[in-house]
């Protein structure tokens, strides 16, 4: 009867040509019960098991903040112990989500809100410059800040590009005033966002900032790649937005900034709450069997955020709707 003799592995791990030019040979079994640390050497390529970027003590801009995806953005944020800063055109609705993200806020992390028009250019101008006078604080659970606490002028390592606004007609009946909004806010909202708060994430060498953390995630839709009847200039904007992100990507990742995109397919919003079609039959014709929330965006903006490696992607949330259209 064969009788196989067990197997045994030797594992040559070069180091680095300037450490030696010797392999250090060793038995897999060695390797296994932990004695080499956890980088290995190979002809001279290091490999490592990267950790996620640390966000505490990062600021975080969030266009949109106010509700929906981008007030679920800022409360995950908040829980890594980012300081956040919602824009928005709705001072009542600010307040009250900046009061929610206190509540799941990190003790000692202050957070504010400005309103603002993301489709006004001025606005980014004045924002960037620190000449905006409308920001408000919210003080943390713990500790009360000031106004003087932290500067009028942001330095954010996060943007979230998140405004968006959405109007169901064919085109031949649409007014030219709706076409021009929907584009200069989710398009130009999103390139002025960039343009203005990308000059402000270059290394300082007189500011802090974790390393690899600076990163624009601009948020798009399922529209963009697939079309729908009635929604023309909605997925053109979005559309506009990925064109835009892969093209910035190649112009900032050399710089220092990351830049990418999420596209969210149907998703537990008010813009879901407009559609003459029916929750219940969305769900039907999703593979996953129902829609997505605002969490479920947070969790891939995180994701985003906190991998220093992602540039230039495009992470898809529609539940693999877009696998079946």
């Amino acid at each position: 009867m064969f009788s196989a003799k067990p197997l045994s592995l030797r594992l040559v791990c070069y180091h680095h040509p300037l450490l030696t030019s010797k392999p250090n040979p060793t038995t897999t079994r060695k390797l296994i019960n932990g004695g080499f640390p956890s980088r290995l050497l190979c002809n001279g390529a290091s490999l490592t098991t990267a950790s996620p970027l640390s966000l505490k003590g990062t600021n975080v801009v969030i266009t949109g903040g106010s509700s929906g995806i981008g007030r679920a953005i800022a409360i995950e944020f908040a829980r890594q112990g980012s300081y956040c800063t919602l824009i928005g055109r709705n001072e009542d609705r600010l307040k009250s989500a900046l009061h929610e993200i206190c509540d799941h806020s990190m003790s000692n992390v202050p957070h504010r809100y400005v309103v603002g028009d993301v489709r006004d250019r001025s606005f980014w101008d004045a924002l960037s410059s620190g000449n905006i006078k409308s920001t408000r604080f919210i003080e943390s659970p713990v500790e009360t800040f000031l106004a003087d606490d932290i500067p009028e002028r942001l330095y954010p390592n996060v943007l979230i590009n998140n405004a968006g606004v959405t109007h169901s007609s064919l085109l031949l009946r649409e007014h030219p005033s709706i076409i021009e909004s929907v584009i200069e806010t989710n398009l130009m909202g999103t390139i002025w966002g960039c343009k203005y708060m990308a000059k402000l994430m270059l290394p300082k060498p007189t500011t802090r900032r974790v390393p690899n953390s600076r990163c624009i995630i601009n948020i798009s839709s399922l529209l963009a790649t697939h079309g729908g009847k009635g929604c023309s200039v909605y997925s053109a904007s979005k559309a506009g937005v990925l064109g835009f992100t892969r093209a910035l990507s190649a112009e900032l990742g050399p710089l220092g900034v990351r830049i990418n995109a999420i596209v969210p397919g149907y998703t537990n919003t008010a813009m879901l709450d407009g559609l003459s079609i029916t929750t219940e039959t969305i769900e039907k014709s999703i593979p996953a069997s129902r829609v997505g929330t605002p969490e479920d965006i947070a969790h891939a903006a995180m994701f985003l955020a906190q991998n220093g490696y992602a540039n230039n992607c495009i992470v898809n949330l529609d539940g693999g709707l877009s696998a079946v259209m």
